[in-house]
């Protein structure tokens, strides 16, 4: 705490009378949550029950009778220090400050300061050390969110963001109370890996529609974009050093709709506002198929030298095929690939792979291996599609992820089903 502070005042008790008619107690696994009959924690109704955050943590506990309520004057608390709390209390006042009207101010977190409030602590009493994982203790004076690492605490916020009620959501000012069911959450994901993807390459969508796509997958701890940048029907992001991607190949989309494209500018903005929200952006440049629109950029990028007429039909373009042998086809990678590396702070760069049937494998092998070595160069690892998994290198890259980011769309779009709690990335059983 500064020294300029005053000290954490105390606050009443908000522990309420039992309505409890009957306590059911569900043991699943390691999962462990108390409901009453009437599908209300005792005594706390109106709160979100713990066990219903989605995806399902690894143990809850609820603390029957116990709520904590979010006042006008209180503070968000983060380790003196450490830029990951800092950040995370900063993206968790943001999110709260327009619905409740509050002030909560973020405030620095001295060793041995035990504040009422919000308070996002790096290591201390955690209990969960597996990476990214979080202790969540709520109790009628405070909320303590505890990880050891940065990814731990967004995802402690996630959890928090939904066990708050729904209007936090809201982007202008809401009626309270805030309250939250008392207890505790000790959570962990089983994958490190949990992703989504956005294609705006067939559909262009602008930046602020982005935004809101993130900020749907940051409430259920998805924590990679898969960022779908360019496909036969468009072109959308800028590269400086061959200005007629955007100029030609960003026009078009689907139908002859829904162009345009990211200046560097607006990538930088997406990119750092996932992660502000602990997502990391993978950005993809398609290939060695799905090129059409660079393909009717660049005349030299053809194998017969002649750009191709803009393509706007939904399915892959049969002749948005790159030329695996032609040396112009890795200059222009290896300029397309240097750029967007620059911009992007995370280890990987998608390079496509998707629906390569009609590629011979010496083919695959060329390109593959070619790209491979750009990546690398540019200080990156390279992302692929599963059709490209037996040319890619077996150590220091990914492909095959269509499953893993059809899966986790969908727990997005159906955030309560069974599917979402079973595939979302979270250790269960």
């Amino acid at each position: 705490m500064n020294a300029s502070e005053s000290p954490p005042r105390r606050r009443r008790s908000r522990r309420t009378k039992s309505m409890v008619v009957a306590v059911v107690l569900a043991v699943t696994g390691s999962l462990v949550y108390a409901t009453t009959s009437q599908g209300h924690p005792s005594g706390t109704e109106g709160t979100v029950p713990l066990g219903t955050v989605v995806p399902q943590p690894v143990k809850v506990s609820t603390d029957e009778g116990v709520a904590f309520d979010l006042e006008a004057d209180d503070a968000i608390y983060a380790s003196q220090g450490s830029a990951s709390a800092k950040a995370a209390a900063e993206f968790l006042a943001g999110l709260l400050r327009k619905p409740t009207g509050y002030a909560l101010p973020v405030r620095s977190l001295s060793a041995g300061d035990d504040p009422e409030g919000i308070v996002l602590s790096l290591g201390g009493k955690n209990a969960v050390t597996k990476k990214e994982g979080y202790q969540l203790d709520i109790d009628s004076g405070s909320v303590r969110i505890r990880a050891d690492d940065r990814g731990g605490l967004f995802n402690g916020v996630a959890t928090l963001r939904q066990l708050l009620p729904v209007k936090v959501e809201r982007q202008q000012k809401m009626a309270g109370p805030w309250r939250v069911q008392g207890g505790r959450i000790s959570d962990a994901p089983r994958y490190g890996y949990r992703g989504a993807m956005l294609d705006v390459g067939r559909h262009f969508m602008p930046v602020k529609n982005v935004k809101k796509y993130i900020d749907t997958i940051a409430r259920y701890k998805v924590n990679n974009l898969h960022l779908h940048l360019t496909d036969d029907q468009g072109w959308r992001i800028a590269v400086k050093s061959w200005p007629k991607l955007t100029e030609i190949g960003g026009k078009t989309g689907v139908g002859g709709m829904l162009g345009g494209y990211f200046t560097q500018a607006d990538y930088k903005d997406i990119v750092q506002y996932a992660a502000a929200r602990g997502i990391t952006v993978i950005p993809e440049i398609d290939g060695p198929n799905h090129a059409h629109a660079a393909l009717a950029s660049y005349a030299e990028l053809n194998c017969d030298g002649k750009a191709l007429e803009p393509y706007t039909g939904f399915a892959q373009s049969p002749d948005g095929n790159l030329c695996v042998d032609k040396d112009i086809t890795y200059k222009f990678l290896d300029d397309v690939i240097g750029e967007l590396a620059d911009l992007t702070p995370g280890p990987y760069i998608a390079i496509g792979g998707d629906e390569t049937q009609n590629r011979s494998k010496a083919e695959m092998d060329t390109y593959f291996g070619k790209v491979n070595k750009i990546v690398k160069k540019h200080g990156k690892k390279p992302y692929s599609w599963m059709e490209s998994a037996g040319s890619m290198p077996k150590k220091g890259s990914l492909s095959g992820r269509f499953l893993a980011v059809v899966a986790t769309r969908g727990c997005v779009d159906q955030a309560a089903s069974s599917l979402c709690r079973r595939s979302a990335g979270v250790s269960q059983p």
